[in-house]
């Protein structure tokens, strides 16, 4: 309540991500510290700094794609559905895939 809201529309109704609102710093970096201030904040400042560094919502998984309950379906198969939920989503949607990799040397860089 009094929180600026999305400008972007969100999925389908019904469906259930699982993930977390970031906020970056000026060097790209996820800023915990920046999403508690905003969170924090009063409406007027709440907005002000919504307007100077937006908020995005990263993407872990997907529990519910409309009403299909996915769940109890291997990762495999729902990162692939959320993959192609995000594709259908307006252009510059502030919601995106978590990176992921199957590749052992490039998941410990």
């Amino acid at each position: 309540m009094g929180r600026p809201r999305p400008r972007r529309p969100p999925p389908p109704a019904g469906t259930v991500l699982d993930g977390e609102a970031v906020i970056t710093t000026e060097d790209g970096r996820i800023s915990f510290e920046a999403a508690q201030a905003r969170a924090a904040s009063s409406p007027t400042r709440a907005r002000r700094l919504a307007a100077q560094r937006p908020a995005h919502y990263i993407d872990f998984d997907a529990m519910q794609l409309t009403s299909d309950n996915v769940r109890l379906r291997p990762y495999s198969e729902r990162r692939a559905a959320l993959l192609n939920l995000l594709t259908e989503l307006p252009a510059h949607t502030p919601i995106q895939a978590v990176s992921a990799t199957t590749d052992r040397d490039t998941a410990l860089t």
